[in-house]
């Protein structure tokens, strides 16, 4: 009797537009890389992949790269990265992805898996927000790994701020 009065199911027509997740920040929770490379493929212009991979979500103002730092997808950040996502961008909490990432932290404390994951995650995020730091890396020619040379930046910059290298 009681299942006769209930309402029937909701269905994801019903759903507000507002409150459904877009196809490439869902493709980034998942970590389906696929869809991400897809869509970019499938796109007639640069700006409007930019305008795509950028692109907030309704409920929290999240961009893609938020999305996959928060679920923790290490090969959708790194393809976000190839894609020249705005790795400074801000949700609706003030937060950058890097930001995102160190709050992830303590979400998963313990989980030594998720731990390096998200290492991995924070290492991409500096040395991208390294590169964009350091005008000279972007005039390198392609050839040259820009990634591993702000890696190598980061680390004798901290070296230098320790005070533990030698010659700081």
């Amino acid at each position: 009797e009681l299942a006769a009065k209930a309402e029937p199911a909701c269905c994801l027509a019903d759903v507000p537009a507002g409150l459904l997740m877009p196809t490439l920040h869902t493709a980034a929770a998942i970590g389906d890389v696929s869809v991400i490379e897809a869509a970019v493929a499938d796109a007639a212009e640069p700006n409007v992949v930019a305008e795509a991979l950028n692109a907030c979500e309704p409920l929290l103002g999240r961009r893609v790269l938020h999305i996959a730092v928060e679920f923790v997808q290490p090969n959708v950040v790194r393809v976000l990265l190839k894609f020249d996502v705005d790795v400074k961008a801000l949700d609706d909490a003030e937060r950058t992805p890097l930001g995102c990432a160190r709050s992830m932290r303590e979400r998963y404390r313990g989980n030594a898996a998720l731990e390096a994951r998200l290492s991995e995650i924070e290492e991409m995020l500096s040395s991208a927000l390294l590169a964009l730091s350091i005008p000279f890396l972007k005039s390198l020619p392609r050839h040259l790994n820009v990634e591993v040379i702000a890696q190598v930046l980061a680390k004798a910059a901290e070296l230098a701020m320790t005070g533990t290298g030698e010659n700081t």
